[in-house]
């Protein structure tokens, strides 16, 4: 969780940022347990070295770790690689060393800072952080003083692109779109923009010189809100990256494909010219691995090159396939995508469906119910007597044979469809021991007086009764009309009139209980 993320040490910070899933990549974390943050942090703040929260004093500005980790995240680096990065907004230098730490040595790491007392803070820091690196060999970070929004894009390393970039101030679409233009094929970008963290993504072919295909192809991904400071415009001084210059004892920085060719020049050039070929093989398999210039002109060539010289390029038919690719697999995630969302949107829909159903079903028995008991007057009122409820004036109890659950919103329905009736309790369950109807209902004897009893609370009952009966039929009929899925239930009425009717014997009843409004 942001801002939660910080800790009394360097690993504390780094395992709370894995604890509120900032950082979910092992290596990613790894990356961060070998820089340690306090390094970094402006003069005077090494207290705070490690709590989740920005820290700046002057030109001096460090970002709060759990964005750095969103951001290592959302660059997908790769251990022990030949990728190159470029940050813009250098600052401390602290994100940068976390990429060296993890691309390795054989990656290529520039910066660029405008302000000069901040480089000097930041060569400082990563001085002190080499001294108790223990990984390994380090990456050359190479720090340039000028303008990240005036890098001159087809001079020095600019025009060979960058396959990493992250800008570490608040830019526009359109210093946006500017940027991305140095990302190489399958490059990422990541920056904030109008006050979203976006990752940028060419997803154009690979090493291909081919016309048809040279465009550049960009997909923008939003990953959370956030709010930086404006990366300075001016002074606008044009900026160039200078190229690495190949040398022997920078021969271990460069990738292996590099480190391979060089290598196999310069053992060829002191091979002699003329050689005799093998007796046992054939005169089209004979191999001369003689070089005619001698090692000294092939290290001056080689200062020439650049590090992706050596690197084998695509051919045209295979970039050609391998777009349509990547187009189709894009496509078929997107309708995977829209797949799951029209399922989840269908089972919720289902869901709803069937508790209007239950529902309708519910309400349906009980107002059936009702009707049924005012056609037959008067026998309900002998039962209430029996159980000892003669001073209740509620004449709208129902028995019902067996237990059927309740659901709580019947009173807002009914309100809804007539305006001078509503539910004044709700529906609870009630037991009734066999000793209360036992008799009554195996003795034919007490059926008789059941009747007799029936004919005279008949005469009792009030004209409201009758009312109150039509208002409940109206509101089922409404509710027919209203209710999606009532009409098309597939209990019948014959159905529900015998599963209302009571039983001989032990039984459970329900009550419901209705009052005038």
């Amino acid at each position: 969780m942001a801002w939660r993320s910080g800790g009394e040490t360097n690993d504390e910070m780094v395992n709370n940022l894995q604890r509120f899933k900032i950082i979910q990549n092992p290596i990613t974390a790894q990356g961060f347990r070998y820089v340690d943050r306090i390094h970094f942090v402006p003069p005077e703040n090494e207290e705070l070295a490690h709590s989740d929260q920005p820290l700046k004093e002057g030109n001096i500005h460090i970002s709060a770790p759990h964005i750095y980790g969103s951001v290592v995240e959302a660059l997908d680096l790769h251990p022990n690689s030949d990728l190159s990065f470029l940050n813009i907004g250098f600052g401390t230098g602290y994100l940068s060393c976390v990429v060296a730490s993890i691309l390795g040595h054989r990656s290529s790491n520039y910066g660029v800072e405008i302000h000069q007392d901040v480089i000097q803070h930041s060569r400082m820091a990563i001085a002190k952080w080499k001294l108790t690196y223990k990984k390994g060999k380090l990456p050359l970070i190479h720090v340039v003083h000028g303008n990240g929004l005036h890098i001159i894009a087809d001079q020095g390393e600019a025009a060979i692109g960058f396959d990493r970039i992250y800008v570490g101030a608040a830019i526009d679409r359109t210093q946006l779109n500017k940027i991305r233009n140095m990302l190489k094929p399958g490059g990422i970008l990541v920056a904030p923009a109008e006050n979203e963290l976006v990752k940028v993504t060419n997803t154009s072919l690979t090493h291909t010189k081919h016309p048809s295909l040279s465009s550049n192809k960009f997909i923008e991904e939003s990953l959370s809100g956030v709010q930086f400071a404006s990366l300075l415009s001016q002074p606008p001084m044009e900026t160039k990256l200078p190229s690495k210059v190949w040398a022997p004892c920078d021969h271990h920085f460069y990738p292996a494909s590099f480190q391979a060719a060089s290598k196999t020049l310069l053992l060829c050039s002191n091979s002699d010219y003329v050689q005799p070929p093998p007796r046992k093989l054939v005169p089209k398999k004979r191999v001369n691995m003689a070089a005619m210039l001698p090692s000294v002109l092939w290290i001056e060539i080689l200062s020439f090159t650049h590090r992706n010289w050596f690197e084998q390029e695509d051919d045209a038919a295979d970039s050609i396939l391998l777009e349509c690719l990547r187009e189709e697999q894009e496509k078929t995630r997107l309708a995977t995508v829209a797949w799951e969302e029209a399922n989840a949107k269908l089972a919720a829909a289902v869901r709803e469906r069937d508790n209007y159903r239950i529902l309708a079903r519910q309400w349906q028995q009980r107002v059936q119910a009702l009707s049924r008991r005012k056609k037959r007057p008067g026998s309900f009122s002998h039962r209430r007597g029996i159980a000892g409820d003669d001073d209740d004036d509620d004449d709208d109890d129902v028995v019902m044979r067996r237990e059927v659950p309740t659901i709580s919103g019947f009173g807002a329905i009914l309100r809804g469809f007539t305006s001078n009736r509503r539910i004044s309790q709700s529906v609870a369950a009630v037991a009734v021991e066999d000793a209360h109807f036992g008799g009554m209902d195996d003795d034919d004897d007490d059926d008789d007086d059941d009747d007799a009893i029936d004919d005279a609370g008949n005469e009792e009952e009030s004209s409201s009764d009758e009312s109150e009966s039509e208002s409940a039929e109206d509101a089922f009929i409404t509710m027919e009309d209203s209710i999606p899925g009532f009409a098309q239930s597939d209990v019948s009425s014959e159905s529900l009139d015998s599963e209302v009717v009571p039983s001989r014997g032990p039984r459970s009843m329900r009550v419901v209980s209705f009052s005038d409004a």
